[in-house]
């Protein structure tokens, strides 16, 4: 079983055994139960060996130089153990106590005598390559044994450690401070950034509404210059309409008058064929004067009547493009005075 659960050893260190239980006629079980003892042993004499460590013992008294002493002690030796072996060797300590106003003395004040040394390590001081543990010793008039000493004082170690209760309680109570703070720090980070998101959605939709008007109104405007270019393409088309309306009735006009004009020639010429026939018919120029007369009065009458009726027809025309300009002006300004009552 032990040879089964235990790691084999090397076999350098293993063969002198080996070869020594051969020549003492050893069973093979004694053999390696020998192997195997011997490599626990060597093992257990190396972690031992790790745990060790070199440290120096600096003594601090009035009215005496006491040398410094240099010692390799484990580190799992509790500090007042190595204080008592060291005090009845170097300060001829008896019964294995120490006097009242012991200290050691670390970096950062006093340390506990019941902590180990490895515990106290980081806060002891480092000389000639070597922590340094310094113990203050009270001289020798003062020095009293504890059983001895009726009223005791203070114990340093209870002070010790109540100083570093409170040193740890204060720490602590600065740490819950800043957790504090931080939190209310992180409260109010979180507030502020809440309210800029609300600005920033707040800014957001004003400007969506902002382009939803003016898009209306760019909407309105539209439709209001779509307006004003039907109505002033309406009222364009209605001066177009008036203007070829004018345009005929003066055609219509000019072509009566041509007309009349070529049937007075023809009048006319018809007068002179009939004055021509009568003269050669009646010969009696009386007559002929007469006829001329009376001829020539109903020529004139008749002249009169169709100079009037040429009159008449080329007013009757110009009333009738009159009264289109004033229907086309009467129609722009009612779409002039819509407009204006749309807008």
């Amino acid at each position: 079983l032990r040879l089964a659960s235990s790691p084999a050893p090397p076999i350098s260190s293993a063969l002198p055994c080996i070869l020594l239980g051969v020549l003492q006629r050893k069973t093979l079980v004694e053999m390696v139960a020998e192997v195997l003892d011997g490599e626990k042993k060597r093992r257990l004499s190396l972690s031992a060996a790790s745990n060790k460590m070199l440290i120096a013992i600096r003594c601090l008294t009035p009215g005496r130089v006491i040398p410094t002493t240099k010692l390799c002690v484990d580190e799992r030796t509790k500090v007042k153990a190595i204080l008592i072996a060291w005090a009845s060797g170097v300060m001829k300590a008896t019964d294995g106590l120490l006097p009242d106003g012991v200290r050691v003395l670390g970096s950062e004040g006093p340390l506990e005598l019941e902590e180990t040394l490895g515990v106290i390590r980081r806060f002891l001081q480092v000389k000639d390559g070597r922590p340094t543990i310094t113990v203050t010793w009270p001289a020798a008039s003062q020095a009293a044994s504890a059983e001895t000493k009726v009223v005791s004082k203070p114990d340093d170690a209870q002070q010790a450690a109540e100083l570093k209760r409170k040193r740890e309680k204060a720490q602590q109570e600065k740490a819950k401070a800043k957790a504090q703070q931080d939190k209310a720090k992180e409260q109010r980070d979180r507030e502020k950034r809440v309210q800029e998101k609300a600005k920033e959605k707040a800014k957001k939709k004003k400007e969506k509404e902002k382009k939803k008007a003016k898009k209306e109104q760019d909407k309105v405007k539209a439709k209001k210059k779509e307006e004003q270019a039907a109505k002033k393409e309406k009222a364009a088309k209605a001066k177009q309409d008036a203007g070829e309306e004018t345009k005929k009735a003066k055609e219509e006009a000019k072509k009566a008058k041509e007309e009349a004009k070529k049937k007075k020639a023809e009048e006319k010429a018809a007068e002179k064929a009939k004055k021509k026939e009568t003269a050669a018919s009646n010969p009696d120029g009386k007559q002929d004067d007469d006829d001329n007369d009376t001829t020539s009065t109903s020529s004139g009458s008749s002249s009169c009547s169709e100079s009037s009726d040429d009159e008449d027809s080329s007013s009757g025309s110009d009333n009738e493009g009159a009264a289109a300009v004033s229907r086309f002006l009467d129609d722009s300004d009612s779409d002039a005075e819509d407009g204006k009552k749309d807008s």
